[in-house]
């Protein structure tokens, strides 16, 4: 006899018409269901139970981006740097460079008030000192050299009128007055001197008096005369438009070399109103006069009232210092 074999497709229990124990547990709610009137009756759906939430960490509320220290102060640093830099730029750009101009400036400024107050100390020092003067001027190389014994390279020119010339020979410029006549002078031709030293070697071969001529306005004799003669005398005049002679100075003094054929050396020193006289390196007087300021120099003989010979006197070495 076969065992009994379940069919496994059988719903049947298998254990026939046996029905196992379940035991019985009583509910705990009675749900009533309400049933419509109108229709059959629904069946509502029971609220579902409410679940705990997941916990959830806290996040902060985010008001505004903060930085790390570490990061701020590299942001700080950054911020120092830029402005720093943009500083440096301006200063080496525009203020370094001006504040270089303005102390150029400055020491420009400060050495030529020293130069100018320097110069006019020398000055003051010199118009105190007529030998400091002279030797300060005539130490100097002149602005003109002119020997006087040649007519192409001399800026002096030969000219006669009746009986009274200018001529170069080999000992110098000559010039001779007639007897007839009062004075001749022979003129150089550089115009407008005003400031400046003028110096001439003078030997007189004839009469007694000669000299120098400066400030000589046009082709008038209105200027200033400076002569010495042969016994010794020196004399500074203004001649006016007219030929009327001002005598400002006069006087005798030893360092004029006296007698015919004796050569001294003249020097007069024009700076604006103020008028120094020197006979061979000796100071002799200092005139102060407005007459004139500017104009031609010369040279010239004079023959004496009552002259019984003609004046004649021959220069040479002429030195002009323009000042």
């Amino acid at each position: 006899m076969q065992p009994f074999q379940p069919n496994p497709y059988d719903d049947a229990s298998p254990y026939g018409d046996v029905i196992p124990f379940v035991e019985y547990t009583e509910p705990k709610e009675t749900v009533s269901v309400p049933v419509s009137s109108e229709g059959p009756a629904s069946l509502a759906s029971p609220a579902a139970p409410a679940l705990p939430s997941p916990a959830v960490a806290a996040q902060p509320v985010a008001t505004g981006s903060r930085l790390s220290p570490l990061i701020a102060s590299l942001l700080v640093v950054l911020v120092f740097v830029v402005v720093a830099g943009s500083s440096f730029a301006w200063y080496g750009t525009v203020s370094y460079p001006a504040t270089l101009y303005a102390q150029a400036t400055a020491v420009v400024q400060h050495i030529q008030q020293s130069q100018q107050q320097a110069a006019q100390a020398t000055a003051t020092a010199l118009a105190n000192s007529p030998a400091a003067l002279y030797t300060s001027i005539t130490s100097t190389p002149a602005d003109i050299v002119d020997p006087l014994n040649n007519p192409v390279t001399s800026v002096w020119a030969e000219g006669s009128y009746h009986n009274n010339f200018c001529h170069f020979s080999g000992q110098g410029l000559q010039v001779k007055v007639a007897l007839n006549a009062s004075d001749w002078f022979c003129a150089a031709s550089i115009p407008n001197l005003s400031n400046f030293a003028f110096q001439v070697q003078m030997t007189i071969r004839n009469g007694t008096t000669g000299g120098m001529i400066f400030r000589l306005q046009n082709t008038t004799l209105a200027s200033y005369i400076f002569l010495i003669n042969t016994i010794g005398e020196y004399s500074f005049l203004a001649v006016g438009q007219t030929g009327s002679a001002n005598q400002l100075v006069s006087g005798f003094t030893s360092s004029v070399k006296t007698g015919s054929n004796q050569t001294n050396l003249l020097t007069v020193i024009a700076l604006g109103s103020a008028i120094y006289l020197y006979s061979n390196g000796q100071f002799l007087h200092k005139v102060n006069d407005t007459s004139f300021d500017s104009g031609f120099v010369g040279l010239g003989v004079f023959n004496d009232t009552g002259a019984k010979s003609t004046g004649e006197a021959v220069f040479s070495n002429a030195r002009i210092w323009e000042r």
